[in-house]
């Protein structure tokens, strides 16, 4: 199997991966994308299935791991850079397109791309030093797409929502020191192997039917994909570089 979502898979990023769970979800959401293979429709129920397949693993799971202190409202993760698939964006996008008119579309469009302008070339910390939140996020601190958010999004769980408002508010001091290992990371380990697993799976089975998988930035890929996600879609699963200028920009 070619998942080449992560380029060095011997990198730390590659550690968290199940190779066995990648395995399953790809088996998965190959047989939930076959029926409609190729088309829009078979793209959303391959990326609905990672979702549901990802959280079923994780709530069963989660009861090995440590109790976490995430709860609706508690938004600090939710100013770093998201990284989703083509798939992701997509379903996202779909959603968006079902929740409002065309017009509402468009104009979110022309925010995410805005959005997107202002976030381009910021790290986690350098996001968190300008105080920009994920387009998504609402004035009440939930997610706004929080039915189809990202696979990555869904991993992040941490036992400790103080150190979290700490690495939000002082960036540049906590993250030398979680590199040096003078603090520890409460970010449970355990759903991002989940999740993580999932996500390569996901990507797994366009990239083994020549369909480029590539890691996206979320917010200018949904600016993509939110003004027309059916003609979105059919143009990615035929080969054109829809999805160029929200490539990842980070590494791994």
């Amino acid at each position: 199997m070619t998942t080449g979502l992560y380029a060095d898979p011997e990198s730390a990023r590659g550690t968290l991966v199940n190779q066995d769970l990648l395995q399953d979800a790809y088996d998965a959401i190959l047989a939930a994308y076959i029926p409609e293979r190729e088309t829009p429709v078979g793209v959303l129920a391959a990326a609905r299935k990672a979702a549901d397949l990802a959280d079923a693993v994780w709530h069963e799971a989660e009861a090995e791991a440590p109790a976490y202190d995430c709860d609706k409202g508690c938004s600090w993760c939710c100013h770093q850079p998201a990284v989703v698939t083509p798939p992701e964006a997509l379903v996202l996008a779909a959603w968006l397109a079902r929740e409002r008119d065309g017009h509402a579309c468009a104009a979110l469009g022309e925010r995410l791309d805005g959005h997107a302008r202002r976030a381009a070339g910021l790290d986690t910390a350098a996001r968190f030093a300008d105080r920009l939140p994920c387009a998504f996020l609402q004035d009440d601190g939930a997610c706004g797409v929080y039915p189809v958010r990202p696979l990555q999004c869904r991993a992040v769980h941490s036992t400790d929502a103080g150190f979290c408002q700490r690495l939000f508010e002082e960036p540049y001091t906590v993250y030398p020191a979680l590199q040096d290992g003078t603090l520890a990371s409460p970010f449970l380990t355990l759903s991002k192997v989940v999740y993580t697993s999932v996500q390569m799976g996901l990507a797994a089975v366009f990239q083994e039917r020549g369909v480029a998988c590539s890691r996206l930035a979320l917010e200018p890929a949904a600016a993509v994909a939110v003004r027309d996600p059916h003609g979105t879609a059919e143009h990615w699963l035929a080969g054109a570089g829809v999805f160029d200028a929200a490539l990842w920009p980070h590494g791994d």
